[in-house]
């Protein structure tokens, strides 16, 4: 299994669809809502220069979901993911919601990778019931990109997330920023079977979230996009060199 969208289909303010999603090399997503008052749309993209477009994200007033998923059939009982994530400002929630986020073939929550803004606004790892197992020491910077890769093994007794954050000048680099663990926790079931990306709980006047990059597979860690960050926005990948340490 190896799902990936990097949002290319555009264009800028277009609101991101199943049917427009899956234009080019992207894989149409599943599932794309956009509640009351929320936001779902293709964006140029700010200094992310491996596409034209990224995906940005947002809820108002009332509450709503902002999201995108895949459901490429069967279970997986270990999966990869990769993201790259933006925020114009820093997430105020007391913890904000999920922006990758598993589920079982049943519907029910097995883990996700979400905000804590009740700090420095660092990455958590939490289970099924949103009970925080792990949290990071590096925390997120308003206006900067940063790039999430997790490996999720799924068990009701032995479950293991491993959750690499990229951060800094260079987020698409293979130097890992730092790496946050949980192990031995139920995650909820075996295996999982949908894969979720954005705002999906119901929540209102979240964050403007803009993410690129997304992909998840059941073979390995996907490594960077191959195309440097540093770029003015809209830039084509055509005009950026590859990246040396990609193989």
């Amino acid at each position: 299994m190896l799902l990936r969208n990097n949002f290319s289909s555009g264009p800028d303010g277009t609101t991101i669809t199943t049917t427009n999603s899956g234009n080019g090399d992207d894989d149409a997503f599943a599932l794309a809502v956009a509640g009351a008052g929320a936001v779902l749309k293709y964006d140029l993209s700010p200094d992310r220069p491996s596409a034209e477009f990224v995906a940005e994200m947002s809820t108002s007033t009332p509450a709503g979901q902002s999201v995108v998923a895949w459901a490429p059939g069967g279970t997986y009982a270990q999966i990869w993911c990769r993201l790259y994530a933006w925020y114009a400002v820093k997430p105020n929630n007391v913890q904000s919601p999920p922006f990758f986020y598993c589920e079982s073939s049943t519907g029910g929550q097995m883990s996700l990778i979400a905000v804590n803004s009740s700090g420095n606004s660092e990455i958590v790892i939490a289970n099924k019931d949103n009970t925080v197992w792990a949290t990071s020491t590096w925390g997120i910077t308003a206006g900067e990109w940063f790039r999430i890769e997790t490996h999720f093994t799924f068990s009701t007794t032995v479950g293991a997330i491993e959750c690499r954050i990229y951060g800094g000048d260079d987020v698409d680099t293979n130097n890992v920023t730092e790496t946050v663990t949980a192990t031995n926790w139920n995650l909820g079931g075996t295996a999982a079977a949908n894969f979720y990306a954005g705002y999906l709980s119901f929540d209102s006047n979240l964050e403007a979230l803009r993410i690129s990059g997304l992909e998840v597979n059941n073979t390995g860690w996907p490594g960077p996009l191959p195309f440097h960050q540093k770029a003015m926005p809209g830039i084509q990948p055509s005009s950026i060199a590859v990246h040396n340490d990609v193989f």
